[in-house]
């Protein structure tokens, strides 16, 4: 169990945040989109929200995409220690509080609520 907590990825560093980019006129169509980018200002995705021409488009859902995206260093991070503390959970260094308070930290950044 414990050497898939130890697996290196390689990927941006985070933490990244997600950002709403301006609307960008595609001939008629309003094209939209969400961008991720790690707190250096690194770019780690787009995410489209596509066009809008009639107004209906709901960027929420993509909106919702992009937090959650922006969220997975955090999630990754407190799955490792997850998997750490179960495979050894006699270890003395476990701060139960600080853990907790960094689960709600990365729901609440994962839902909007950060």
């Amino acid at each position: 169990m414990g050497s898939l907590a130890q697996q290196a990825v390689s990927h941006t560093p985070g933490p990244w945040v997600s950002e709403e980019s301006k609307p960008v006129d595609g001939g008629g169509y309003c094209i939209r989109r969400w961008r991720v980018v790690a707190t250096g200002g690194e770019h780690v995705c787009d995410v489209p929200v596509g066009y809008i021409a009639d107004g209906k488009r709901n960027s929420s859902v993509f909106g919702g995409n992009a937090l959650l995206i922006a969220a997975a260093p955090e999630l990754l991070d407190l799955c490792r220690r997850t998997l750490q503390l179960l495979s050894d959970p006699t270890t003395d260094d476990f701060d139960e509080l600080a853990f907790a308070t960094d689960l709600e930290a990365a729901i609440a950044k994962a839902t909007g609520h950060a």
